[in-house]
């Protein structure tokens, strides 16, 4: 608590945001492979392809 508390004392409210807020993982794919996976499940027929009974 006490961290807390001298946190709010330094900052405020914006204190208690956390310090990764609004950055995006290391991990995460980038937005041009993002957009070609979502190009290829629309346009090459994949949209069933997370189902288990495929018609």
């Amino acid at each position: 608590m006490n961290r807390l508390i001298k946190k709010y004392n330094e900052f405020g409210k914006e204190g208690f945001i956390h310090g990764n807020r609004n950055r995006k993982p290391n991990s995460a794919f980038s937005d041009d492979i993002n957009k070609r996976i979502i190009a290829l499940y629309k346009n090459n027929g994949y949209i069933k392809a997370n189902f288990g009974e495929l018609s």
